[in-house]
C-alpha cells in the first residue's frame, strides 16, 4: 500500500481514486432484518421479531460509542459509513438517524464522508426518503433485481415493477445525491428484449451508479436446491450475454464499468466499496461482518442473539494476512478492477514482482490474450472484455501458482 499512497497523483498531476481510498477508512454496519428471505440469498439475513430492531439499534449505538473510544479503530477518519443488509431501509429512520448522530460524536467523520443506506422499495417510502436525508445519508442503493413480472416471481421479490420504479423516481425527486441500483442478469425465463427493457428503464429513472450481478445458486438456498433437484437451471453463456448486453446499455448513457459488477457516472463510484477492492481500511459491525485493518481481518459473530445486548461481541474468525495471502488478494482484487492490478503496489508487498511470482500463469494468460499491461505510467495489468467475468476463475489459477 505504501508504494500507492507515496505517489497519490496520476496522468497531468490528477489525484489518483484508489490511491486516495487506500488511505481511507470506513464503517460498515451490518443490519440483518428482512421481511421476507430471497430464495438465492446466502447473507447473514433473519425475519425480525417484535423489539429486536430497537434492541439491536440500542446496543449497536452503545457498541460503536465503545469502538470510537478504545477500539481498533480509535481515532481514525471515517471517509464513508456504509448501512448493509439484510434491509437496512427497515430500521425506523429515528434509529438510523440516532446511529449516525452517535457515529459522529464517535469517531471523526469526514465533511465529505459518503455515507450509503441499502434499501428495497417497498421501504423507500417520500417518509423516509425525507428522514434519510435530513439524518445525512446521500447515497441510496435499490435493490431492483429485475422489473419483468417472471422474473421477479422467479427471485422471490415482494415487489413489483411500479413499486420499484416508483421508489427510483421518488429518490430522485428528493435529491439523493448518489441513486444506486441492483440488477440480476441471467434470470431463468427472462427475455433478452425483457432484460434490455428492463436496463434501460432504470437507468432512464436517474441512476447515477449500477450494480448487474449474474444470479448465483448458493447450495444452501432454496434456488441452490432447485438447480440442484434439476427444476430450474442457469445458463452461464446466457448470463455472460445478458451482462455484456447491460455493461454495453450502461456505458451509452455515460455509466463506465470500474469493477466487475459495477458502472458509475463520472464521480459517481462507490468510495465504500473502494476501500474493499483496494485492501483499504474498515470497521465492520453487525452479525457476520467483516473488518480489515492493515493486514489483519476477522469476522464478528453471525448469531443475532450476540448484537442484542450490550457487551462484547465474539468473533468467528481472526487471522493475520501472511505474505501470499496479501500477493493473492492484490491478484483478485485487481483483476476486478477495470484499472487493474497494480504493480508498484504488489513489489510494495515485499515479495518481488508479479512476473516473477506468477511467471507461468501470467504467460498462459497473455497468450490467451486475456490480460496485457496498460499505458502509461502505472503499466497496470488488465483483463480484456469477457475474460473480466473469468476474474475469480483466474484468480484461482494465480492461487495455484502462488501456493505451489
Amino acid at each position: 500500500m505504501e508504494s500507492s499512497a507515496r505517489d497519490s497523483l496520476g496522468q497531468a498531476g490528477k489525484p489518483d481514486p484508489i490511491a486516495k481510498m487506500e488511505r481511507a477508512a470506513g464503517l460498515y454496519i451490518h443490519v440483518p432484518f428482512c421481511r421476507e428471505i430471497c430464495p438465492y440469498c446466502d447473507f447473514t439475513v433473519v425475519r425480525p421479531r417484535t423489539g429486536q430492531g430497537r434492541s439491536f439499534v440500542n446496543a449497536l449505538g452503545m457498541r460503536i460509542a465503545r469502538e470510537g473510544t478504545r477500539g481498533p479503530f480509535a481515532g481514525r477518519r471515517l471517509e464513508s459509513v456504509y448501512f448493509g443488509g439484510g434491509t437496512p431501509s427497515l430500521l425506523p429512520p429515528a434509529g438510523l438517524g440516532t446511529l449516525l448522530d452517535t457515529i459522529r460524536d464517535s469517531f471523526e467523520v469526514a465533511a465529505d464522508a459518503e455515507i450509503s443506506l441499502e434499501a428495497n422499495p417497498e421501504s423507500a417510502t417520500r417518509r423516509r426518503i425525507d428522514a434519510w436525508l435530513e439524518a445525512g445519508i446521500d447515497r441510496v442503493s435499490v435493490g431492483v433485481q429485475a422489473l419483468d413480472r417472471t422474473s421477479l416471481r422467479t427471485l422471490g421479490r415482494s415487489h413489483d415493477r411500479a413499486r420499484a420504479l416508483a421508489a427510483l423516481e421518488d429518490l430522485e425527486r428528493a435529491g439523493v445525491g448518489h441513486l444506486c441500483a441492483d440488477l440480476i442478469a441471467g434470470i431463468p425465463g427472462q427475455s433478452a428484449a425483457d432484460w434490455a427493457a428492463g436496463v434501460e428503464r432504470v437507468i432512464a429513472s436517474g441512476v447515477t451508479h449500477l450494480s448487474i450481478y449474474c444470479l448465483t445458486a448458493h447450495p444452501d438456498t432454496p434456488l441452490g436446491e432447485r438447480v440442484a433437484r434439476g427444476e430450474i437451471a442457469i445458463d452461464e453463456d446466457e448470463q455472460a450475454d445478458r451482462y455484456q448486453q447491460g455493461v454495453a446499455l450502461a456505458a451509452a448513457h455515460g455509466l463506465a464499468r470500474y469493477e466487475v459488477a459495477n458502472l458509475a457516472a463520472p464521480g459517481q463510484r462507490s468510495r465504500h466499496n473502494l476501500l474493499y477492492w483496494t485492501q483499504g481500511d474498515w470497521l465492520g459491525l453487525g452479525p457476520g461482518a467483516c473488518s480489515h485493518l492493515q493486514g489483519r481481518r476477522w469476522r464478528e459473530s453471525a448469531n443475532l442473539r450476540h448484537h442484542l445486548s450490550p457487551g462484547s461481541v465474539p468473533r468467528d474468525q481472526e487471522e493475520v494476512l501472511e505474505l501470499r495471502q496479501r500477493q493473492l488478494e492484490t491478484i483478485m482484487l485487481g483483476l476486478r478492477l477495470e484499472e487493474g492490478i497494480d504493480p508498484r503496489e504488489f513489489e510494495g508487498l515485499g515479495g518481488g514482482s508479479l512476473e516473477a511470482t506468477v511467471p507461468d500463469t501470467l504467460a498462459q494468460l497473455i497468450a490467451a490474450r486475456a490480460i496485457s499491461r496498460s499505458g502509461g505510467p502505472e503499466r497496470r495489468w488488465r483483463l480484456h472484455g469477457r475474460h473480466l467475468l473469468l476474474a475469480d476463475a483466474y484468480a484461482e489459477r494465480f492461487a495455484r501458482e502462488i501456493l505451489a
